[in-house]
This record gives C-alpha cells, structure tokens and sequence, in this order.
C-alpha cells in the first residue's frame, strides 16, 4: 500500500513540475471592479485618498533615490537573515 503512495505522490508531483512550466496568460477583460472600488474610495474618503497620495509619493521617491544610487554605481545587494537580534546586540553610532 505505501509504495502505491509514494509512487502516486511522485507521478503527480513530477506533473506539478511539467505544469509549472507554462506561463499563465492575463485574461483579455477584468472579471472584477477592484479598480472601479479604489476610483470611488478616492472620491469619497479623504482618508483613503491621503494615504494612496502618500503611498505614491514614498514610491516615487524610493524609485528616484535608487536611480540616483545606480547613477553613482552603487547597487542592493539580497540580505539573507535565518535569525533575529535582540536589539540591544546592535551597536549605536
């Protein structure tokens, strides 16, 4: 019975793989009003609108800064981290 498993469990899972291949093509028209909603809540709520307007604007300067930065031959590098510091490991300048 157990090598009935595992033998299924590899057959779906080597298909799983094949499948994964395939990039999922976007559908030629929304199926839902999420933009028409964030259009409404715009006009709406001030709140909202505010922080949508601070949102856009921390993007665009974050966006600004690292052109600056690749400009100046600076780049990010990924940062791994498997463990969290208490912080008073860190050091103060």
């Amino acid at each position: 019975m157990r090598f009935f498993s595992v033998l299924l469990a590899l057959t779906l899972g080597s298909s799983s793989v094949v499948g994964q291949i395939k990039t999922p093509e976007a559908p030629a028209q929304r199926q839902c009003a999420a933009h028409e909603k964030h259009v409404q809540m715009m006009g709406l709520d001030g709140v909202y609108a505010k922080r949508q307007a601070d949102l856009e604007r921390h993007t665009a300067q974050f966006v600004q800064s690292r052109e600056e930065a690749r400009a100046n031959g600076a780049q990010m590098q990924p940062i791994e981290s498997k463990t969290c510091l208490p912080a008073e490991t860190l050091t103060k300048p």
